[in-house]
């Protein structure tokens, strides 16, 4: 069975290819020839999760799996959140969100 996971990112493709029964085919989206950006506008993971698989149904037509997922850090009242990849701005790195952080 194929499970299509909306995500680009490989590291997250292997780790559900090492979770989930070999049964599983699990491919990403540049798999089914999707190389764009799918929207995140929502203020919770979970509605982020939602938008992406409602987007992966309604404009890719493929049923899957999505997630959404960030760091919530205490100290900085609970920031990044969902901004955790865009935390320094469109664009940055991971280490430019870490310095932007502290």
């Amino acid at each position: 069975m194929e499970l299509v996971v909306a995500t680009s990112n490989y590291h997250k493709l292997q780790e559900l290819r090492k979770i989930l029964p070999e049964s599983f085919k699990i491919v990403g989206l540049s798999d089914i020839g999707f190389t764009g950006e799918i929207p995140e506008t929502g203020n919770t993971f979970e509605e982020n999760a939602f938008q992406k698989a409602r987007y992966l149904f309604q404009n890719l037509n493929h049923q899957g799996l999505a997630d959404d997922s960030g760091l919530e850090v205490t100290a900085l009242g609970n920031r990044p959140g969902v901004f955790s990849a865009r935390y320094a701005g469109e664009g940055c790195t991971a280490s430019d969100n870490v310095k932007i952080a502290f």
